[in-house]
């Protein structure tokens, strides 16, 4: 099925009025044509040289991104996204950053800043690329170069869509009724405020599944490209989430297994697990970000929140803790058990720096005076993981021991093999999942596609004045993020979640 021809609604101008209206204010620079995030097709000859502008400057926006000190690109989102989960867990009130979309406030209101910025960033970068493809396709010229960006901009569409879907559109029912409302499906490359209907969840997901496919195949004819850049593997491995959230396991499993092997990438063990989680040179990473000099965000920054030696009040004031529970699941030999400190006594730089029990130090930042780090968005453990699980759920048991066995040798010198089966293989690959993609922005979106209640007193050390909400229901409406008001107010045919 094609995506539906719909016209755009919101130009560039009129989001960095909105951006005005309901942040406070913009920042211009990101606005700027130097970050490459604005592409006019006349700009664009036929030369194969002038091609890897098109999808270059979009590859900086998902870092840049940015109207308000809260929120710091697509990896500053993915914080939030755990946070409203029951894993990832701030340790006090801090400065208040981010207290409100932990405690579910924050995305049940249409005028926030947590409805709006997912749903402005991601539409954009479909903006761009419609522009991008649409350039393509009028100087199409059989070239490395050109298959590279249609498979580039073709990911990063079906990325965005797969993005926005999960945070807005009701949860996808694998072979159940799909009817639901979605989002809307823009194939536009100009400002446009006419009306235009949300697609159905499944006409959303084909969509979704149109983009990755034809990105594989144009990806296909072209070499490995820069980790900061999506390539082959990358595609397989966007293609492979998107069948677990659809429960096609058989697919899931081909695809997570074509990511593995297509990549270049090898799983980390021992000590390079705990080196600071920063770094896109680190071998099992398959995609990642690594900003320039003059991209420093500073108190912006993911890490500001996150990097456990950045000197920022974010990180000294209020640090964040894995749910206690599943942290004594793991074995004493697991060395992912290093990511966080069971004792509240790890050195830390300096006196100002809070000492709390299960405190993170998985995520660090080469300097205490530089928010400066590589974002990743992929990693090789995550195929294992997506493997793992669509093998147990499709019966192959065998295969799915192995799977999990291969990535759990890595992290745990005395593993003896995974021997488990049926649910409780499901269970366990699940709970290797919450442990090792702890901070990387799954939780949420996890427990969406899994149908499963909100639970944070299982934790035992979620602080109820603090994370507030500490049980919902699957059935909630909660679990659709609010369109924002803007949207809504200026498209007549938009109907709002309830």
């Amino acid at each position: 099925m094609r995506c539906a021809r719909v016209r755009y609604l919101f130009g560039l101008g009129l989001l960095a009025c909105m951006a005005v209206l309901v942040l406070g204010g913009c920042r211009k620079d990101y606005l700027d044509v130097k970050h490459g995030d604005r592409l006019d097709s006349d700009r664009f000859g036929t030369q194969d040289e002038d091609v890897p502008l098109l999808v270059e400057g979009m590859h900086s926006y998902i870092y840049t991104a940015n109207y308000d000190p809260d929120y710091c690109g697509v990896q500053s989102l993915h914080l939030m996204y755990d946070m409203l989960g029951d894993d990832l867990i701030n340790s006090s009130m801090g400065n208040n950053f981010h207290i409100s979309e932990a405690r579910w406030h924050a995305h049940v209101s249409p005028r926030s800043n947590l409805s709006y910025v997912p749903w402005r960033i991601h539409y954009h970068l479909i903006l761009n690329a419609n522009k991008g493809l649409t350039a393509l396709q009028q100087h199409s010229t059989d070239s490395e170069a050109y298959y590279r960006a249609m498979g580039e901009l073709l990911a990063l569409r079906g990325y965005s869509y797969f993005q926005l879907v999960q945070l807005y559109g009701q949860r996808y029912v694998p072979a159940g009724d799909n009817s639901g409302l979605g989002v809307i499906i823009r194939s536009g490359t100009e400002p446009d405020y006419s009306s235009a209907r949300r697609s159905t969840v499944e006409e959303v997901y084909q969509c979704i599944v149109d983009d990755l496919d034809k990105a594989i195949v144009n990806l296909k004819r072209v070499t490995r490209g820069a980790k900061n850049h999506i390539n082959l593997a990358v595609a397989y491995g966007l293609r492979a989430r998107v069948a677990l959230v659809m429960g096609q396991w058989e697919v899931a499993a081909a695809m997570s297994q074509q990511a593995i092997e297509t990549s270049a990438a090898t799983l980390q063990s021992g000590l390079s697990l705990q080196d600071g989680f920063n770094s896109i040179t680190a071998t099992e990473w398959l995609w990642g970000y690594s900003p320039s000099t003059g991209q420093n965000e500073g108190i912006n920054s993911y890490f500001a929140y996150m990097a456990w030696n950045y000197g920022s009040t974010n990180v000294r004031s209020n640090p964040k803790v894995i749910n206690q529970t599943l942290f004594r699941t793991m074995s004493l030999t697991d060395t992912r058990r290093q990511w966080w400190d069971s004792t509240g006594k790890r050195w830390l730089p300096d006196v100002h720096y809070r000492h709390v029990k299960f405190q993170s130090f998985k995520f660090a930042v080469a300097s205490g005076n530089s928010s400066q780090g590589d974002f990743v968005f992929m990693r090789l453990a995550e195929m294992y993981l997506i493997r793992a699980e669509a093998l147990a759920r499709m019966g192959a048991t065998a295969e799915a021991q192995r799977t999990l066995t291969t990535l759990m040798e890595s992290r745990d010198s005395e593993y003896a093999g995974c021997t488990l089966t049926g649910q409780e293989l499901v269970e366990e690959v699940l709970r290797n999942r919450r442990i090792e993609l702890w901070g990387e922005g799954f939780r949420f979106f996890d427990l969406k596609r899994l149908g499963a209640d909100l639970d944070r007193f299982a934790a035992g050390n979620h602080n109820p004045t603090v994370s507030g909400i500490m049980e919902l229901p699957a059935s909630s409406a909660r679990w659709q993020f609010k369109i924002p008001v803007q949207e809504v107010d200026n498209n007549p045919l938009c109907v709002q979640n309830p």
